[in-house]
């Protein structure tokens, strides 16, 4: 699948879980703006930017990893919040923006708590 396509989808389903809360949802209508959603969550309106991957564990470990600043570093001041798609646990992690540049993740790890939901502590 083409890779343009496959983060639109990324999009959409991180859309459709915050719809499904109960939350509004907004898409930027530029591009080229840096952040992917805006979201009302509980008053408060959150800059996301999802990723998203295919990827499997390693052999021998439990996570899978992913880089949030392949193309670009995301400061602070631009997003808010990272919503990793990960296709091998068929959901996502919400992550506050602390100027990560990846993650080894799992739900049963140190994210385990950001695992489909939409906290923002």
């Amino acid at each position: 699948m083409d890779v343009n396509i496959y983060g639109c989808l990324a999009e959409f389903k991180i859309a459709t879980e915050l719809l499904k809360r109960g939350y509004q949802v907004s898409r930027p209508l530029a591009d080229s703006s840096v952040y992917d959603l805006i979201a009302d969550i509980n008053g408060k309106l959150v800059k996301i930017q999802v990723k998203s991957t295919s990827k499997k564990p390693y052999e021998n470990t439990t996570g899978v990893r992913i880089h949030v600043t392949r193309h670009r570093k995301y400061s602070t001041s631009e997003v808010d919040y990272y919503a990793l798609w990960i296709d091998y646990y068929d959901g996502f992690f919400f992550i506050k923006n602390k100027n990560q540049t990846a993650f080894n993740i799992n739900p049963f790890g140190k994210y385990k708590k950001n695992f489909n939901t939409f906290d923002l502590r």
